[in-house]
């Protein structure tokens, strides 16, 4: 639209009042008078305009003059912003920033639960007098590595059926709820029971997996590895923080030779090419990584079967982001793996034994695994500062002071009193298990004080 400007105002004409005209007598005419007046009286009103003129500026002059800003002329243009902050119309030259923050993460490998452990927070919570046992004793020395991270994962080796069996130990185990409760209570947030001894109770009905898996459901956490039915199983298990969505799937190379009766909906996640790609492929449609926790191997030994080299190759394929190795008892080696189109895969082939009343010392040398995952501006995602925590499984002789300790606090005299040296005569040297650990992980994973020793 055109702006409508407007000028000073015009003032109206006025029509002069009409002259009555005289016929001319034959006297002299009266228009030579009329001319000279009408001009006094112009001069006169032009006299009377400037004395006013005069006594308004006089009347002024007693008070400071008033500047007042000149209003810019009025447009019906709109507005404009100044140049360099007009609002941007086309689309940005970048990729919107994503609202994700890095991720801290630490995985712990098996948590066996032997009776003397059981008996031993039975003992405790009546000499405190409690009416329930838990087992705070034994991870508290290192429960804040586990409350410190943003996500901790944790392989229950065994099921936790309450009393609905009684408790037991090797070979078919079955732990109390109260264990649970304590692994939620610290900080730990998905949970795995995928492995060799979840058909341990029930056998062949997987009664043992139903009431565990009902247990864990009543508890704050992410439960992988045991699953109601075939609906069940392929849906997979989501976890979101801090904005990063992680998907993690579990599977187990063998049950000890114990199988599930035709009659049972529940599924035992069995190593199985076909489904892992399937459910891979579905795991990477709706989250940002894929976590595989993987339970195989040999026990008691750093060294890898072909199983496990086959099947760590196969998910790095995939593009699993991590896998995380249960099962040996013992820590086993931890390596980068490059799959299809350059995809990096990081392995973990065994965490070793979290807790156990086992014989031999490499079997007390556990611990974490850690790394933070940090996502970029454009959706892709690092697993950075990756590094083994040690930790060591202690009980004396008589299988009682079943307690954690990090290993750089595991002293000799504390080592002398193991009941793995005590009972079973397999005694337990700090320096071995630094040396272990040193022969068996790239020093690339280790922290300086384990190198350095």
């Amino acid at each position: 639209m055109e702006p409508t400007t407007r000028g000073p105002g015009v003032p109206d004409g006025g029509k002069r009042a009409p002259i009555r005209r005289i016929p001319s007598p034959k006297k002299p005419s009266f228009r030579r008078f009329i001319a000279p007046a009408a001009a006094a009286v112009a001069v006169f009103a032009l006299l009377i305009l400037a004395v006013s003129a005069i006594l308004s500026d006089r009347t002024s002059s007693g008070s400071p003059a008033v500047t007042t800003a000149q209003e810019p002329p009025q447009t019906l243009l709109p507005e404009t912003d100044p140049p360099g902050t007009e609002e941007e119309t086309s689309p940005p030259e970048t990729e919107p920033l994503l609202e994700q923050s890095p991720v801290s993460f630490v995985a712990a490998g098996d948590n066996l639960v032997y009776r003397p452990n059981i008996w031993e927070a039975e003992e405790r919570a009546r000499a405190e007098g409690k009416a329930e046992m838990d087992f705070f004793f034994t991870y508290e020395r290192v429960k804040d590595t586990i409350a410190g991270a943003d996500l901790a994962f944790i392989n229950q080796e065994t099921l936790l059926c309450g009393r609905n069996y009684e408790w037991s130990g090797y070979p078919l185990f079955n732990g109390p709820f109260e264990m649970g409760k304590t692994l939620a209570a610290i900080g730990f947030d998905v949970v795995n029971i995928a492995t060799n001894h979840m058909l341990d109770m029930g056998l062949g009905t997987g009664d043992g997996i139903r009431i565990t898996r009902e247990f864990w459901d009543t508890q704050p956490v992410t439960l992988i590895g045991g699953y109601l039915n075939e609906a069940d199983f392929n849906t997979p298990r989501i976890v979101e923080k801090n904005g990063i969505r992680i998907a993690f799937l579990a599977y187990t190379e063998h049950t000890n030779g114990i199988a599930l009766s035709g009659k049972s909906e529940i599924v035992v996640p069995l190593f199985d090419k076909d489904v892992i790609r399937r459910q891979v492929a579905a795991a990477r449609e709706r989250a940002d990584l894929v976590f595989v926790s993987a339970h195989w191997g040999n026990e008691n030994t750093p060294v890898l079967t072909d199983f496990q080299e086959e099947y760590a190759q196969y998910m790095a394929d995939l593009g699993v982001d991590v896998i995380l190795g249960t099962h040996s008892h013992c820590w086993q080696p931890i390596r980068w793996i490059e799959g299809k189109e350059g995809h990096r895969t990081l392995c973990a082939f065994s965490l070793g034994n979290f807790i156990a009343e086992m014989e031999r010392p490499t079997n007390a040398l556990g611990g974490f695994l850690g790394f933070d995952i940090v996502p970029d501006r454009k959706g892709n995602y690092a697993i950075e500062n990756v590094t083994v925590i040690p930790t060591v499984s202690h009980y004396n002789a008589g299988f009682r002071e079943n307690v954690v300790y990090y290993l750089r606090d595991y002293t000799d005299e504390l080592a002398a009193t193991s009941g793995i040296g005590l009972y079973f005569g397999n005694r337990v040297r700090p320096d071995d298990l630094y040396a272990y650990l040193n022969a068996t992980i790239d020093a690339a994973f280790l922290p300086d004080f384990v190198k350095n020793h």
